[in-house]
């Protein structure tokens, strides 16, 4: 017997090439979009959102009067309106803000027997106050070493310029600044 020769059978499969695709479909397109919308109206609303808070943290220049005025009162354990306690006592205290530039000063006038008085200290000596239009407080501008330092230098300035104020009267005025503002 002969034998034939086997011939190998091979088969070849053909599979057809997927084209490349160029870009994205359209559902990945409406997706990336709608995330893009999203991001961006977060964004302007935080912005806005500052924007107003910012703003309405804003004072006007201009002069305006103090017609209440809240202190923490130690004895009574409550806060108390401190213009109040100058009518108690037969005085009347008017005060007044004068805000430039995000800066404040305030002014008293203080009425008693019919004369009016206006505290040299307030009106000459310059501790100007700063707003923070953001977390809507007011701050000094100097800190209580500076504050001390500058009311040490008016009172010097003032016993010079004005016979009438003695040293006495001086060192009670600044001890008084000190207690305003808390030096120990």
């Amino acid at each position: 017997m002969t034998q034939q020769p086997q011939f190998a059978q091979t088969t070849a499969t053909f599979q057809q090439a997927m084209p490349v695709k160029k870009g994205m479909s359209k559902k990945a397109k409406i997706i990336l979009a709608s995330v893009l919308g999203a991001v961006a109206v977060i964004l302007l609303s935080v912005g806005g959102y500052s924007l107003w808070r910012y703003q309405s943290g804003k004072i006007v220049d201009g002069t305006y009067e103090v017609v209440s005025l809240s202190r923490y009162d130690e004895d009574k354990d409550k806060m108390v309106d401190g213009l109040d306690e100058y009518k108690d006592e037969g005085l009347d205290v008017q005060s007044f803000v004068i805000v430039k530039n995000n800066q404040s000063r305030t002014y008293n006038l203080l009425e008693s027997d019919n004369k009016s008085y206006v505290s040299l200290i307030d009106y000459e000596m310059d501790v100007p106050q700063v707003f923070d239009p953001w977390n809507k407080t007011q701050s000094q501008v100097l800190n209580a070493d500076q504050v001390e330092d500058a009311t040490k230098d008016f009172m010097k300035k003032m016993r010079k310029d004005y016979s009438f104020y003695t040293k006495e009267a001086a060192d009670k005025v600044v001890k008084k600044q000190q207690e305003n503002i808390k030096i120990p």
